[in-house]
């Protein structure tokens, strides 16, 4: 799914998966940077937000990316789609 079910641009995934086919869906949010899915702005958008959870990949014993994930449970949408 796209940026679009939190009001930010996302224009192809807009037209392919309204924001009312999301209701009431659990949605996993990704990020390389834990600042973009740790704030409370995404709170208003599900019923039960969990918390952000640091994950470092390796290869060969040496770290080579690290990404953060956070669960969002019964998505909201605030606005109808157009």
């Amino acid at each position: 799914v796209g940026r679009h079910l939190f009001d930010w641009p996302s224009i192809m995934w807009a037209r392919w998966f309204p924001k009312s086919e999301a209701a009431g869906e659990n949605i996993m949010l990704v990020s390389f940077k834990q600042n973009e899915i740790s704030n409370d702005r995404f709170n208003k958008y599900f019923s039960e937000i969990g918390p952000v959870i640091k994950v470092e990949v390796q290869k060969h014993g040496s770290r080579v990316a690290t990404y953060y994930y956070r669960a969002g449970y019964s998505y909201k949408p605030e606005i109808s789609d157009q």
